[in-house]
């Protein structure tokens, strides 16, 4: 039998390209033939998926992280196409779970690997947006463009962090419009939030960026509101409601204000880049999954993207996961597997991730 294995990664545990050789060597021992593919719908692991398809210089330079802290990041450089991924510099997995805090975090490194992208001669950017630690809206990657905001009349020095948002009151575009002139950019996102609401960045996301209380979440609802306020009538740019634009911690409103940037979503676009379909149709059986199968993952992530498409073609899937929401609707795959708490516990499968994934691929039933 072909088997068709995409699994993105389990976020903060394994990445794609680890799960995906631990499902394909298991199940090549039992004889069947295997295709698997590095998937990333714009989060952790997009530079592995780029890299499994186009041969790219690696670039790395010396940036900041989320907290201004001094870190290496890389990105990849294909002529004048650059492919950045947000996470490398401002992404969840850079801080530790007890110091996450979307208030204080910001995106300015981020802005760092795209000056040198341009300064190299990149004139076209893709990003994945996802997996972010910040909600700065993406104003702190702007700073570092050349964009200066102020409080009143003096300039906001410090960079641009969810705190510093609801000071800002203007801004000046200049530098930045003469940097980026020529430039495109396009945003690859794995969710199509909007901007503000309950469904926004704030009240979806922050949570699990360390925003521990509903007085956090509160704050970055109303510093975000203030911006778009700003941007809306002083500088007639709205696009709070723009499919994406809450993706990252606002970073695709902010990509649409200040770039103009094309916001794509990130499973369709990946699906289109890596040419799965011409492998699905060759295909008996598909494997996908993610970390934790909840509303999030219908809402156009990897598994459910990959999923859709392989069942208009009439193919059986399995779904292979962390963990799911009790509640999750599963009618997109035709079984579903998952570690916790079948096979052990929370703390247990994320200090020992490959023991059990291999525990719980064993048990798959793999026919037609």
């Amino acid at each position: 039998m072909k088997i068709l294995v995409a699994v993105d990664s389990y976020k903060g545990s394994l990445d794609s390209k680890s799960l995906n050789n631990i499902i394909k060597k298991y199940i090549e021992t039992l004889g069947h033939q295997v295709i698997s593919y590095d998937i990333s719908d714009g989060g952790e692991g997009f530079l592995d998926a780029i890299m499994s398809k186009k041969k790219c210089q690696h670039m790395q330079i010396n940036t900041t992280g989320p907290f201004d802290e001094k870190i290496m990041a890389s990105y990849l450089l294909d002529k004048n196409v650059a492919y950045i991924e947000l996470s490398k510099a401002c992404g969840i997995s850079l801080i530790d779970k007890d110091s996450l805090n979307p208030i204080k975090t910001t995106t300015y490194g981020l802005g760092k690997l795209v000056l040198d992208a341009i300064d190299k001669g990149a004139s076209h950017i893709m990003m994945g947006i996802g997996g972010s630690a910040t909600h700065d809206l993406g104003l702190g990657m702007m700073q570092a463009l050349g964009v200066k905001f102020y409080d009143k009349e003096y300039e906001i020095k410090q960079h641009i962090n969810g705190n510093l948002l609801g000071s800002i009151t203007s801004y000046d575009t200049s530098i930045l419009d003469q940097r980026i002139e020529n430039i495109s950019f396009e945003m690859i996102t794995d969710v199509n939030n909007p901007l503000l609401g309950i469904m926004g960045a704030a009240y979806t996301y922050a949570p699990q960026k360390g925003a521990t209380n509903i007085h956090m979440i509160e704050t970055l609802e109303a510093h975000t509101s203030h911006f778009c306020v700003i941007t809306k009538e002083k500088y007639h740019k709205d696009y709070q409601f723009l499919k994406g634009s809450g993706a990252a911690g606002g970073f695709g409103f902010g990509a649409k204000v200040f770039l103009d940037a094309k916001i794509s979503h990130g499973i369709d676009y990946m699906i289109e880049f890596l040419d799965i379909k011409k492998d699905i149709t060759k295909c008996d059986l598909m494997i996908v999954g993610e970390g934790k199968l909840d509303k999030q993952t219908l809402n156009g992530k990897a598994p459910f993207g990959i999923a859709k498409l392989a069942k208009s073609m009439d193919k059986k899937v399995i779904g292979v996961f962390g963990m799911k929401d009790i509640d999750v609707d599963m009618s997109f795959l035709d079984s579903v597997y998952t570690i916790v708490p079948t096979y052990a516990s929370f703390q247990e499968s994320f200090d020992h991730p490959k023991k059990y994934i291999l525990e719980m691929i064993k048990d798959i039933e793999l026919k037609k």
